[in-house]
């Protein structure tokens, strides 16, 4: 057998390796618009999902972003001013470590007593995020003091 490929096999020409390779059919499919992201392979409409269940190894679509105020029992646009440090929006694309990354910049950043990320897979294969939350609330005082540190 000829190592080019250009030997007979089974009483046909050979070289089929090489006119697959480079044919009109391959080189089509490589032209063809890949999907950004992945589905999410869970079941449709799970209603909760932690963030530990995703895998890390693939990109989820988020169809949607809700806010939810526990003090309230409402929810909050995320237009609202406070959500403005969010860096995740609907239709983005986004991995497990940048949800992961998302969420614990919300509970260091000081404004909340209690903030979570639970997601809902949808039957499209994009997940929506629920972004529970409790606002930190500071103490009551009865008076204060101003100070005038410029002449200390």
């Amino acid at each position: 057998m000829d190592p080019g490929g250009g030997g007979k096999e089974n009483g046909r020409q050979g070289g089929d390796f090489w006119s697959r390779i480079f044919s009109s059919a391959a080189i089509a499919k490589d032209d063809e618009p890949q999907q950004e992201w992945d589905n999410h392979g869970l079941l449709d409409n799970i209603f909760v999902v932690h963030l530990n269940k995703l895998s890390g190894f693939k990109k989820y679509k988020v169809s949607d972003i809700l806010f939810l105020g526990r003090r309230r029992g409402s929810s909050v646009g995320t237009e609202d001013s406070s959500f403005e440090m969010v860096s995740l929006r609907p239709s983005g694309i986004y991995i497990k470590a940048q949800l992961q990354k998302e969420l614990e910049t919300l509970a260091t950043c000081g404004m909340f007593e209690k903030v979570n990320l639970k997601t809902k897979t949808n039957p499209d294969g994009t997940i929506n995020i629920t972004i529970p939350f409790q606002e930190s609330t500071w103490q009551s005082t009865n008076r204060f003091m101003c100070i005038n540190a410029g002449l200390m």
